[in-house]
C-alpha cells in the first residue's frame, strides 16, 4: 500500500500526484454512497475525472477498492429505487377549486428515476442486476453431431 503522497510521476514529468490512500478512501467512499457521476465526484476532491481513471491502473490500492465501491454503489442505487417509490407525498396536487388532481410530472420524473437507476444497477452489477433474459437466451456451448450415412 502507498501511505504516502507521491511528489510526481515515476518518470519525473507532470504534476505532482494527489493519490494517497487516505484519499482514494474517501473517493471510494463518496462513489459507493452517491448517484452522482464519476466527473462531479472527482471535481469534489479537485482532481478530474481521468485522473481517477489513471489511479485505477496505476494504483491496486485503489484499483480494488473502486470496483468493491461500484458494486456497493448498486446496492445504495436499489435503495434510492425503494425510497422513489414509496414517496407518493407529491403525487396528488390540488387545483385552485379544491379539485384533487393526478400530479402526472412527478409520477413521470419518479418513473425515470426508478428506470434510470435500474438501468445503472444492470451496468455495475450485471450478474446480480443485469438482463437475465439475454443471458439465458444466448447458447453456452454449440454442440454438432455428424451423421454418416
Amino acid at each position: 500500500m502507498e501511505d504516502s503522497i507521491q511528489e510526481s510521476k515515476k518518470d519525473g514529468r507532470g504534476r505532482p500526484t494527489k493519490y494517497s490512500d487516505e484519499l482514494a478512501d474517501e473517493v471510494c467512499l463518496r462513489i459507493a454512497t452517491s448517484k452522482d457521476g464519476i466527473h462531479k465526484i472527482a471535481n469534489e476532491f479537485g482532481v478530474g475525472a481521468w485522473t481517477l481513471f489513471n489511479w485505477k491502473y496505476e494504483h491496486e490500492y485503489f484499483s480494488h477498492n473502486y470496483a468493491r465501491a461500484k458494486e456497493l454503489q448498486a446496492e445504495f442505487l436499489k435503495q434510492q429505487i425503494i425510497d422513489i417509490a414509496d414517496d407518493s407525498s407529491d403525487d396528488e396536487q390540488v387545483d385552485q377549486f379544491g379539485n384533487v388532481k393526478l400530479n402526472r410530472e412527478f409520477v413521470e420524473r419518479s418513473k425515470l428515476k426508478v428506470q434510470t437507476r435500474q438501468w445503472l444497477m444492470g451496468r455495475l452489477a450485471p450478474r446480480e442486476y443485469g438482463d437475465k433474459k439475454q443471458e439465458e437466451d444466448t447458447p453456452k456451448e454449440l454442440i454438432i453431431r455428424v451423421v454418416e450415412d
